[in-house]
């Protein structure tokens, strides 16, 4: 009996201390991302980003041309100050730890029920921020095709991966189970963005415009992944409701971004368009 209790307090005794490292080692303060190797930039395929932003009309095409070069402005003011939409993000936090939301309590617009947060922990990013919209007047006006929660009214826009340079190397759409939000069709999803605005300097004035002119620069990309997204659930052997609680399915659709090609092909198209 005396060499069962030894051995169940041995055991217990190694149990606390594996619990205890792995404690400590989740809230180790950070300095760079979740991921410390090197992370790259994207290669995109001009041609192909060419073909896909080619049906865009010449008034999309300014838009999204006038929206790019607001999100420059802001990323080159905010390198005048050795910063970026990241670091200006978490800059009143002594510590950047691993899977903590930034702000803590979410930027949020009240007046159009707008909000993201930024935080890491997935390889090959910096981190990426979580963008989010929960006007239910607006949103009243479309019929979900998944609910998480009925009584958490919002959805989850789009997931922006994250340069350390403060630069978006891509976009993806969450499954569920990770944003516990509302879903809508693509096309009922990318109305729902054009109600999306953050006008106010919580965390940073200078990152909620920048955000807010990504989405409207990369809007192609956003409803090529939602489109997607809505695609796989149609084809995925099991039933909406099971899909979305999948937790080997953490990230549904992932695209490759660059502001620089973007604004490249843009001007392209309108310069090809003006010819004409």
């Amino acid at each position: 009996m005396k060499k069962i209790l030894k051995t169940l307090f041995t055991c217990s005794l190694f149990a606390a201390a594996v619990v205890g490292v792995w404690q400590y080692y989740e809230t180790l303060p950070i300095r760079g991302s979740y991921e410390t190797g090197p992370i790259n930039y994207p290669t995109i395929n001009k041609e192909n980003l060419k073909s896909k932003l080619s049906s865009c009309s010449r008034q999309e095409l300014e838009d999204m041309r006038l929206a790019g070069l607001e999100a420059i402005k802001w990323h080159s003011l905010l390198g005048k100050v050795d910063s970026t939409v990241i670091s200006d993000v978490i800059r009143n936090y002594d510590e950047f730890y691993i899977g903590d939301r930034y702000p803590y309590d979410e930027s949020v617009d009240e007046e159009t029920q707008s909000s993201y947060f930024y935080h890491s922990h997935r390889p090959k990013e910096h981190g990426h921020f979580h963008v989010y919209f929960s006007n239910e007047e607006i949103m009243d006006k479309y019929k979900p095709i998944a609910t998480w929660d009925r009584k958490n009214r919002n959805t989850h826009v789009v997931a922006i991966s994250m340069h350390p340079d403060g630069l978006p190397i891509g976009l993806f759409i969450p499954n569920q189970w990770v944003s516990k939000d509302q879903w809508y069709k693509a096309e009922d999803m990318m109305e729902i963005i054009g109600h999306f605005e953050i006008n106010h300097p919580y965390p940073s004035w200078a990152s909620n415009q920048w955000i807010n002119q990504v989405l409207k620069l990369f809007k192609p990309q956003i409803k090529e992944a939602l489109q997607a997204r809505d695609r796989f659930v149609e084809s995925h052997e099991e039933p909406i409701e099971q899909l979305v609680k999948n937790k080997k399915i953490d990230a549904i659709a992932f695209i490759a971004l660059s502001i620089p090609d973007q604004m490249e092909v843009i001007e392209e198209l309108l310069s090809e368009q003006a010819s004409n």
